[in-house]
């Protein structure tokens, strides 16, 4: 995918600034949804789970960059989709009525 090793580090060093800004964002768009203390908790709950699950089957570590940009891609496209419905309830209520 890169044609050096100072492009492949670049791009990863890229990557992970990405995820340091995406990962504390995720935690605010739930705070900001579940309103209810008991929903809020399982939601977070929920999200400690699936990101040490993520950690834990990380394919960096087994596989080439193609398998693992494949597995990434299909790991992710399943969770942007189905939580596009969530992120219409975290909307403000004047911002609702304007769409």
């Amino acid at each position: 995918m890169t044609g050096s090793a100072g492009a492949l580090i670049a791009t990863r060093a890229v990557m992970g600034v990405g995820a340091a800004i995406i990962f504390p964002t995720t935690l605010s768009i739930i705070s900001v949804v579940f309103t209810d203390r008991t929903e809020r908790a399982n939601a977070i709950g929920l999200w400690g789970a699936v990101t040490g699950l993520a950690i834990a089957l990380d394919p960096t570590r087994t596989t080439d960059a193609v398998t693992t940009l494949a597995i990434n891609r299909a790991r992710t496209s399943g969770p942007c989709v189905s939580g596009l419905p969530a992120l219409s309830r975290s909307l403000s209520p004047s911002r609702r009525s304007r769409s």
